[in-house]
């Protein structure tokens, strides 16, 4: 029987390396737009290819792949002991106020200096609000925007878990939704393209998950096999991923470079598993890690305009750098605005007001509250979870 109410391991106030990690994820999908597909696209028009960069730069799309391991690991931590109104309410604030106003952002910038190769409509800005605008028939306004369509869905899938009182579930679900994806990665891979949370990148989102569920009741068979079949499953998508990018580009990945890369993603957030990697406490990493997802919001669209007016092959040495510094400047200015007390306080009063209020009317009373009660020590196993490793 799958035991998941033992002793859950202490957790650090912040793992700091992920926050690094989460640094360089935003840093490779920089990368490889403005270094690569920006240029090729015919996005960014006064300059040339960047022939130096393609090799390495154009691994950049696996960035997305380590953001989505990161979003697993982390959801399944803050989802645990929430109720269904804590949960929607915090992942709104994390994620609408900073995407509206940067939303904004790009919005004037395409109306400024878009000039043709860059548009936006009143229906597709009002429809890129919800994040979601496919759901409405729209493009999005940035290009990047498709992630976070996967990370509403991701945070759906959690929520209607909390919604129903499963949140005690948690670590039974993720094991058994990562097995349910691998059996369909074998079994009938071509259908997993059409059907959400069968495969893909929710792969990656499971995979967080478990090595979550690893880290707090350690090493069991129930969860390590099915992070086993994930991580299998998850490098040949990259690998087929990388070769269907070898169609579409001049430039030729390497498999083995590309499932290599996954493997160390896997490893590095894996690494949280070990206490003493877990509470390292590394300079800056805080602001770095709050300032990924500003930047991620911000560089694609608008990087592109400014690099189309502004850079030349003469200087694009003094631009790209000037433009990096800019935009980290930008995101700070951001992540200022909406995510710092007292004013991420204000907001969350908002939306716990409303969006909260509207989750308590709809969700049955005797599904409100799922808390997690944590049982003594008593088995060799838990005993070792709980052992302070200083």
């Amino acid at each position: 029987m799958v035991e998941t109410t033992g002793a859950v391991r202490e957790r650090p106030p912040r793992y700091a390396l992920l926050d690094y990690l989460r640094l360089v994820a935003a840093l490779m999908v920089v990368g490889l737009h403005w270094l690569v597909n920006g240029i090729e696209n015919g996005k960014v028009t006064s300059i040339g290819p960047n022939d130096w960069a393609d090799p390495w730069a154009s691994y950049g799309y696996l960035g997305v792949s380590l953001f989505f391991l990161i979003s697993g690991f982390v959801i399944s931590n803050s989802a645990r002991g929430k109720t269904a109104r804590q949960f929607a309410v915090g992942r709104f604030v994390r994620l609408y106020p900073a995407f509206w106003i940067a939303l904004s952002i790009t919005t004037v910038v395409i109306v400024v200096a878009g000039g043709d190769t860059f548009t936006v409509t009143v229906p597709e800005f009002l429809a890129n609000l919800t994040m979601a605008p496919t759901y409405f028939g729209q493009g999005f306004v940035d290009g990047a925007y498709w992630t976070l369509v996967y990370e509403l869905r991701f945070y759906a899938l959690v929520g209607i878990l909390l919604f129903f009182g499963l949140g005690r579930r948690l670590d039974v679900f993720f094991p058994l939704w990562g097995v349910v994806m691998v059996l369909c990665q074998l079994l009938a891979p071509e259908a997993t393209a059409d059907l959400p949370f069968t495969g893909g990148f929710y792969l990656l989102f499971a995979a967080g998950a478990l090595i979550a569920i690893v880290r707090d009741r350690g090493p069991a068979w129930w969860s390590v096999l099915p992070l086993l079949g994930v991580w299998a499953m998850s490098v040949r998508f990259a690998i087929d991923k990388a070769i269907v990018l070898d169609e579409r580009r001049p430039i030729e990945l390497n498999p083995v470079v590309a499932g290599g890369l996954v493997t160390l993603f896997y490893l590095a957030v894996l690494s949280m598993c070990i206490p003493r990697v877990a509470h390292l406490r590394l300079p800056l990493s805080q602001p770095l890690g709050a300032l990924t997802y500003p930047v991620y919001l911000l560089h694609a669209h608008v990087g592109y305009i400014l690099l189309d007016h502004l850079a030349t092959d003469a200087t694009k040495w003094l631009v790209y750098p000037l433009l990096l510094a800019a935009l980290i400047a930008v995101a700070w200015c951001l992540h200022w605005l909406v995510d710092l007390d007292p004013r991420r306080a204000r907001i969350q009063r908002v939306v716990d007001r409303t969006l909260g209020a509207l989750v308590d009317r709809v969700q049955p009373a005797r599904f409100r509250r799922d808390p997690l009660r944590p049982t003594p020590a008593t088995t060799p196993r838990q005993r070792w979870l709980r052992s302070d490793t200083k």
